[in-house]
C-alpha cells in the first residue's frame, strides 16, 4: 500500500518555509522536503516530522537556546557569588548538625564546643563565635 505525500511546498514550520520535496526519501521510505530556514541555511527534513511539528529550525533554534541557557546560568552564577561576596543569605555556610550540636552543649562541657569548632575549622567553615564563656 503506497501512500501520497501530502503537499507542503509553501508552508511554514516553525523557523522553517517549506520549498519543495526533495527527490530522495528516507531509509524507511518516507517523502523529504528541502526547507530553507530563516537564519539562511537550507534543511532537508521528513515530511512526518514538519507535521507533527518535531522538526522546526535546522538546529539554529537548538543552538540559539543553548547559548540562551548558557548566559543565563553564567549570570545566575555571577549573582550568587556578588552575594556570597557581600554577606548576603548565601555567604555562611550553615555547620553541619554535629557540630551545631556539640557547640550548643552546657557549660560543664566546654571542652566538646572547643573541639566542635576545631572541626568546623578543619571542614573548611569559617569562624562561629560562641560569646566569651564558650572560649576555648
Amino acid at each position: 500500500m503506497t501512500r501520497r505525500a501530502l503537499e507542503m511546498a509553501g508552508k511554514r514550520v516553525g523557523r522553517l518555509v517549506v520549498l519543495e520535496r526533495s527527490a530522495l526519501t528516507d531509509s524507511h521510505k518516507r517523502a523529504l522536503w528541502r526547507c530553507r530556514c530563516d537564519c539562511g541555511a537550507e534543511a532537508v527534513v521528513v515530511g512526518d516530522y514538519l507535521r507533527r511539528g518535531l522538526t522546526r529550525s535546522c538546529g539554529c533554534l537548538r543552538r540559539a537556546r543553548f547559548i540562551s541557557n548558557m548566559i543565563e546560568g553564567r549570570r545566575r552564577a555571577a549573582a550568587k557569588r556578588r552575594n556570597q561576596a557581600v554577606g548576603g543569605a548565601l555567604a555562611a555556610p550553615r555547620l553541619p548538625a554535629p557540630v551545631q550540636a556539640a557547640a550548643k552543649r552546657p557549660k560543664g562541657q566546654e571542652w566538646a564546643a572547643a573541639g566542635a569548632l576545631d572541626l568546623a575549622a578543619a571542614l573548611g567553615y569559617g569562624v562561629v563565635s560562641l560569646g566569651a564563656d564558650h572560649a576555648p
